[in-house]
């Protein structure tokens, strides 16, 4: 969240991550540069990284839709960035409306499993 506060202006590093054969995404690169940086600079060279890789490993996957979960998603820098990216790929995103897409939400849906598991019983 500190870091999510600092960014004001993400911008994007190049060669600031990696995507293998076996489709593993690597952003060693970036993590490196961001040692000894400012605060501010790092966090916006961060998001906006972060975000222009994810976008990257999904166009090279060939998806046509992305769902956005986990509690990474409830950052709006990096959620707006990525949606935009992958939209302006012709990427469908998917993202949680009516839950939060982290832990609370995950929790619900164990519980309508777990429900739907035991109403079958």
């Amino acid at each position: 969240m500190a870091l999510e506060a600092l960014a004001d202006a993400p911008h994007v590093m190049d060669g600031g991550w990696r995507v293998s054969e076996d489709n593993v995404l690597d952003l060693r690169p970036v993590l490196a540069a961001l040692i000894d940086r400012d605060p501010r600079d790092g966090a916006n060279l961060f998001h906006g990284t972060l975000a222009a890789a994810l976008a990257d490993w999904a166009i090279r996957a060939d998806m046509d839709t992305v769902a956005l979960g986990g509690g990474c998603f409830l950052n709006r820098v990096l959620t707006g960035d990525l949606t935009r990216r992958l939209q302006e790929a012709g990427i469908r995103v998917l993202i949680p409306r009516a839950l939060s897409p982290g832990d609370a939400g995950l929790s619900f849906g164990q519980a309508v499993i777990a429900a739907l598991t035991l109403e079958r019983e």
